[in-house]
């Protein structure tokens, strides 16, 4: 007879379903130095914006300051201009006085007379040029439409010692070129970095159904660590292109700052024979 057979076995994995919850975090270990060049190079613009920003700003102080000693100085010509018309009348009156008296002739009154015309409107002339200026020195202060004076002597020097020095080696456009050839510089860095491998340190956390136990098929939590490595061989030259196009750029920006520096070396010989 014989034996009954045997029933059929069957393990299961799961039921069909799954769940899984994970929370990751990924930390560079390696990259060539890109990563800190990056940072430099974020600082390094940041202070070329500043150094821009400080250029705008001196360039309008310059505006100003040139405003107001025009307008101060048409000040003073109006107020020439007015004290000579006032000699002129006093002068025709002492001459119609003696006309009067018989010790002056009109011809003499005449001349005189002729040249308090031209005075007078060498004083409306003058007085138009200073209300000109005033004019534009609000407008440049931030009350356009409106008349500012300036009140000061005028003996006051455009170039103070602290202006001079800046503009030697401390002025706001040659710290924005070198803060820009610096950024460059960093880019160099970053963009010769991706040409190295980088490295990741990954690790994770996880929560869910079957997890790593297929068998129970129940919920668990369990974490992963790995060390991830990439590399990229090939790219059609485009790594190497953007480091040689950076590092061009890099003798552009320096360039223009030796071009800057020595117009700034010019213009600053050139007002100090034009002071002396």
């Amino acid at each position: 007879e014989l034996p009954p057979a045997l029933g059929a076995r069957s393990i299961e994995f799961g039921d069909g379903s799954s769940t899984d919850l994970m929370l990751g975090v990924r930390a560079p270990l390696y990259r060539g130095g890109k990563l800190q060049a990056d940072r430099q190079a974020a600082v390094a613009h940041w202070q070329a914006t500043q150094a821009e920003v400080a250029t705008d700003s001196l360039g309008l102080l310059l505006q100003v300051r040139q405003a107001f000693f025009a307008a101060l100085g048409a000040e003073a010509v109006a107020d020439a201009a007015r004290q000579g018309e006032l000699r002129l009348g006093r002068y025709l009156r002492d001459v119609e006085s003696n006309l009067a008296a018989g010790m002056a002739t009109e011809e003499a009154r005449l001349q005189v007379s002729a040249r308090l015309l031209r005075a007078e409107q060498a004083t409306v002339q003058a007085e138009a040029e200073t209300a000109a200026r005033c004019y534009r020195l609000g407008r440049l202060v931030g009350f356009s439409g409106a008349q500012v004076k300036p009140e000061a002597d005028l003996a006051s020097s455009l170039l103070t010692g602290d202006e001079v020095q800046r503009a030697w080696n401390k002025r706001p456009e040659l710290m924005a070129l070198t803060a820009n050839k610096e950024a460059v510089d960093q880019s160099v860095k970053s963009a010769a970095g991706s040409l190295l491998p980088a490295v990741d340190l990954e690790g994770g956390w996880h929560y869910g159904k079957p997890g790593i136990d297929a068998v129970s098929n129940e919920y668990m939590d369990y974490g992963v660590v790995a060390l991830n490595l990439r590399w990229t061989l090939f790219d059609f030259g485009g790594r190497n292109s953007r480091v040689k196009g950076l590092r061009a750029q890099g003798r552009a920006v320096a360039a223009a700052r030796d071009d800057v520096q020595d117009a700034l070396r010019t213009r600053l010989a050139n007002a100090q024979t034009q002071l002396a």
